[in-house]
């Protein structure tokens, strides 16, 4: 079975699209996914700020909203409009605790559907314990990890590997060090099957 890195950011869209697409795919030709954590944001104020002070280039929001929602429907994900850009650093720590106890993968989805799905600030520390705590993750030893900074130094490795790669999209599938699959801002499911598919000829 063939083992991929996928790099991703909660506050991502198309990572929302991308992981869900890459599941599907995951019946039809099983892989191992590795799905890591990089904060795509990290200058942001911790609570996060709104979306026309954080992204000022994103002028189209609406006609974005509408593309997402269009593509989601085609495999039952929600978007709901949520004009708040959190600041992903302690959710993306809690992956990494999720990670050490095997829960990685629910807990991601957990987070993704929460923010896109139900309009929750995932960068508030008191949301990400409750939607660990959701999936049976203990919120009092998360809270102990952010406070002794536990996940900073593989964190910090991530992005080190992710600029070995030359990374520069998210979500992005790493094969044997090179990257092999980037989920474009239009890529429709079908569009993912194929170069999901070309993977593994």
């Amino acid at each position: 079975m063939k083992k991929m890195t996928g790099y991703f950011d909660f506050v991502c869209p198309y990572c929302y699209l991308g992981t869900a697409y890459a599941e599907k795919m995951q019946r039809e030709i099983p892989c191992e996914i590795n799905w890591t954590p990089v904060n795509i944001h990290p200058d942001l104020p911790p609570e996060g700020q709104d979306v026309f002070t954080a992204l000022p280039h994103v002028t189209d929001m609406s006609e974005r909203l509408g593309r997402l929602r269009k593509l989601g429907a085609t495999i039952d994900l929600p978007f709901i409009e949520n004009c708040w850009v959190p600041n992903t650093q302690k959710a993306l720590e809690a992956m990494e605790y999720a990670r050490d106890q095997g829960k990685e993968n629910v807990f991601m989805k957990s987070v993704f559907n929460a923010y896109f799905g139900s309009g929750l600030n995932i960068a508030d520390e008191k949301v990400v314990v409750l939607l660990a705590e959701a999936v049976g993750l203990d919120g009092s030893e998360l809270k102990k990890a952010w406070q002794e900074k536990r996940y900073e130094a593989r964190m910090n490795g991530y992005i080190q590997d992710a600029q070995k790669i030359e990374l520069d999209v998210v979500p992005t599938l790493v094969l044997d060090g090179k990257k092999v699959l980037e989920a474009s801002q239009t890529m429709t499911f079908e569009e993912y099957q194929e170069k999901y598919r070309e993977i593994f000829k």
